[in-house]
């Protein structure tokens, strides 16, 4: 049996954008822009697990404004639901956190 694609909804500048993935692709999503006290970026990696199982998320950002740089990633997995046809944007899948960590250079320099 073939296995299938995945549809999911993520939202992108405020708006969501349904994502289909087939099993062992990945997409990358980025964005970067300065601001009036310096700059920020973002990176989301989604990744449909070869099996069909599995839908991860990889997150990263950096920004940097008058409190100094800040550093954050997250790790995400959810199982794709068997019905993608849930609500009109194909579907918002339960995200299980799997790991997250923050840092901010300024604050721990300080003790913090």
């Amino acid at each position: 049996m073939a296995l299938r694609n995945v549809r999911f909804t993520v939202f992108h500048k405020g708006s969501p954008v349904v994502i289909t993935l087939k099993p062992g692709q990945r997409i990358d999503i980025q964005e970067y822009c300065r601001t009036d006290e310096g700059y920020d970026s973002s990176r989301e990696r989604y990744a449909y697990s070869e099996c069909g199982q599995f839908l991860y998320c990889e997150f990263d950002s950096a920004a940097s404004d008058c409190d100094g740089p800040l550093y954050r990633s997250s790790e995400s997995v959810c199982e794709p639901w068997a019905d993608d046809s849930r609500n009109e944007y194909g579907g918002f899948n339960n995200w299980e956190r799997v790991s997250y960590s923050q840092h901010d250079v300024f604050a721990e320099q300080m003790g913090y």
